[in-house]
């Protein structure tokens, strides 16, 4: 599970212990499993108790898989007591989402309209100028050789082995990442449908940027830090923008202009 990168993640088996542990839990608080007792004035605790006695039962200095399965706050553990505690972690206000949301459904997969491109992507709703078609967070590659294709000869032991001095291609997936030919870095990104917004030198109508205003997962930093920093990082950090140069209408075609983006973000 790579504790030391994603931390204590919660699988289904810890869940269902959460659910019994909220269940006893409930049962505590009113003398009974019937959801219908959960309710203030048969609770046996007063608000400020059970507030007090949740945050010590979350933060108990022994962190395990089960402890992070249950809801943050007491709110939620309530509603979750005879719900489902995997819907009440995911539960995000509506000002929560304004302020740290990026829309995942802006654009579409279908037939590009650019000859020979395959599929593109299309926008399900109207973009203005200015706003976003979709969030890409990246995987950053530090040594781009790891991408490429090596010609094979006959070994001394009659198998196949590579020869590391002739170069024939890259592998598909370097053709859907950034980079820079003075660079040794490549960025794959990886969001919902970013894969299908093709190149178009001349009518492109979006752009990439660096994120804004999501420093929780993009760590503006990062693009300061030497390659061999990049190498050290096991985890993602980095996250581009795609972002409208005009209005973009409902079912059109999203395209960006490679050249100029690969100029502007890459390490």
């Amino acid at each position: 599970m790579r504790d030391g990168v994603f931390e204590l993640v919660p699988v289904k088996e810890h869940y269902e212990k959460a659910h019994l542990f909220l269940y006893k839990y409930g049962k505590l608080l009113v003398g009974s499993t019937n959801p219908n007792d959960l309710v203030e004035e048969k609770m046996a605790l007063d608000e400020d108790a059970r507030r007090d006695l949740w945050d010590i039962i979350r933060t108990f200095p022994y962190a395990t898989r089960g402890r992070e399965a249950l809801p943050v706050n007491h709110e939620d553990a309530i509603r979750a007591i005879h719900g489902e505690v995997e819907k009440e972690k995911s539960v995000r206000t509506v000002q929560y989402l304004k302020e740290h949301g990026k829309c995942m459904d802006n654009i579409v997969p279908a037939k590009s309209n650019i000859p020979h491109a395959g599929r593109g992507a299309f926008a399900t709703r109207f973009i203005p100028k200015g706003g976003l078609v979709a969030p890409a967070p990246l995987i950053h590659i530090a040594d781009k050789s790891t991408t490429n294709i090596y010609n094979e000869k006959i070994g001394r032991q009659g198998h196949l082995v590579r020869d590391e001095t002739e170069v024939i291609n890259q592998q598909i997936i370097y053709n859907y990442m950034f980079g820079h030919p003075n660079s040794t870095v490549l960025l794959f990104p990886y969001s919902s449908n970013v894969a299908y917004i093709n190149h178009h030198a001349t009518e492109y109508n979006a752009k990439v940027r660096w994120a804004k205003d999501f420093s929780f997962f993009h760590k503006e930093e990062w693009l300061s830090k030497p390659v061999d920093f990049l190498e050290e990082q096991w985890s993602t950090g980095l996250l581009l923008e795609f972002i409208a140069l005009r209005d973009i209408q409902v079912g059109e075609e999203v395209s960006v202009n490679l050249y100029r983006s690969t100029s502007s973000t890459s390490s």
